[in-house]
């Protein structure tokens, strides 16, 4: 999923938002949206005509909206069962001159779903993670709407087998950087990356002994050239993988258990000001001279298909 876009005061420009499966070859649909000064973020497809109705209508679409999940409970007698999961995922970029606005966005969420050594780590690192719950999106999305500025991306919801990874891309191109990193004994460590791009892993889960709630792992990863493939297995068999050069952040890799309505949050932590950490490098960029926040929202939700026969 390619998140880059753009957005100046005086001009318009494409925001094109790819969803990419590790396993799936291919991109998804795209969607977008760019919220225009002075007025509340509205959502439209691009790739229509203006005057034809856009498929998500509003920012509650495909990241609040029960209808597109099946509701029908999951019962232990339903085997054998096919279970999906749908990712909603919303990128909103904030030009850092509103951090202060931004921390009422954090009223409406909790940041204790971690252990507090992989919250101290992830925090020293410049990334800051958060849960929220669909019931408390009005407040948070009106925090979006009264920030001038603001880009907002959100791309049509995906359904995956469980742990078929989404790889979510942030960068249109491949950019050479360095970037510094922060282990759990505090010691910093530092590397170039020639033609990188900046992704994060997400995989996901549902519990078995409890059907409302999934399992996602984050993982932020330095991407380069490909060099060469690879079979895995996987709930849905053998599949071939590319395999890349570039590095792996696995110690800084997360688990968190979403209760149904719940959604993730990445975002830059107060130590994203340090030049070439990687929570800035990862969730900040700089365009004509100012720099924008990355607010990342990643929502699953369970469905699953009638019993078979």
């Amino acid at each position: 999923m390619n998140l880059m876009s753009r957005r100046h005061r005086a001009t318009r420009s494409k925001c094109p938002i790819r969803l990419v499966s590790g396993l799936l070859a291919g991109a998804l649909a795209l969607l977008s949206a760019i919220g225009c000064d002075g007025t509340p973020l509205e959502w439209r497809n691009p790739f229509q005509p203006r005057h034809e109705p856009a498929e998500i209508a509003n920012a509650d679409t495909g990241f609040t909206d029960p209808s597109l999940v099946d509701s029908t409970p999951l019962t232990a007698s339903a085997r054998p069962r096919v279970i999906r999961v749908n990712l909603s995922i919303l990128h909103v970029k904030v030009p850092h001159s509103e951090a202060a606005t931004m921390e009422l966005v954090w009223n409406h969420l909790h940041e204790d779903m971690l252990d507090s050594e992989t919250q101290r780590l992830l925090q020293r690192n410049g990334l800051r993670i958060g849960a929220g719950h669909v019931d408390h999106w009005a407040p948070i999305k009106a925090v979006f709407d009264s920030i001038e500025g603001a880009v907002v991306n959100q791309a049509e919801p995906v359904r995956l087998p469980e742990w078929v990874p989404l790889d979510l891309e942030l960068d249109l191109a491949p950019t050479p950087r360095m970037i510094f990193f922060l282990d759990r004994q505090g010691d910093l460590s530092g590397a170039s990356f020639p033609d990188c791009r900046k992704i994060f892993k997400i995989a996901h889960a549902v519990d078995r002994r409890h059907a409302d709630r999934i399992h996602l792992k984050v993982m932020p990863e330095v991407r380069q050239s490909a060099v060469g493939k690879r079979w895995i297995r996987t709930p849905i068999g053998m599949s071939e993988v590319a395999t890349y050069s570039g590095r792996q952040y696995r110690e800084l890799a997360f688990k968190v258990e979403l209760h149904a309505g719940q959604f993730l949050v990445l975002a830059p932590g107060k130590t994203a000001d340090i030049e070439g950490l990687i929570g800035r490098v990862f969730l900040t960029e700089t365009f004509d001279n100012e720099q924008f926040d990355s607010y990342i929202f990643i929502r699953p939700a369970v469905q699953e298909s009638a019993p078979r026969s």
